[in-house]
């Protein structure tokens, strides 16, 4: 099939081509392609019910949740659907932020009077090295 489409496009036409298949693809994988049908959807309910009620009164029952058109029915089924055929994929993990990566280690709890009195950093803190290991190696 795709030998075909050499005699019908341009190089330049297929990796256009190809571009928009990829981008369609990832887009329908992350649900994007039913955020565009729910905006069409609100698009024409608030056009339907304005011509109904008035601006103000349409765009309130556009998004009150209590009037969806048959489109909106359908992306909702769909995302449910959506939601029953993907796995579950348990708790989502807490990932450490960027002060939790590079934080220093808290200090001990002291008094002013005992760091003022410490000769010695292995004084204030007993599990610190002897020296520092070197920055670069």
């Amino acid at each position: 099939m795709f030998h075909q489409l050499n005699h019908c496009f341009s190089a330049p036409a297929r990796r256009l081509l190809a571009r928009l298949l990829l981008a369609g693809s990832v887009l329908h994988a992350g649900g994007f392609d039913l955020l565009l049908l729910q905006c069409v959807a609100w698009a024409k309910m608030t056009v339907s019910y304005s011509q109904e009620v008035g601006f103000k009164q349409g765009l309130n029952q556009t998004f009150d949740g209590n009037h969806p058109c048959a489109l909106c029915c359908a992306i909702r089924k769909q995302e449910v659907d959506r939601q029953s055929i993907l796995p579950e994929l348990g708790p989502k993990k807490q990932l450490p932020s960027r002060l939790q990566l590079f934080s220093l280690p808290e200090a001990p709890q002291r008094s002013p009077g005992e760091w003022i009195a410490a000769k010695t950093w292995q004084e204030l803190l007993p599990d610190a090295p002897e020296t520092l290991p070197p920055i670069c190696a």
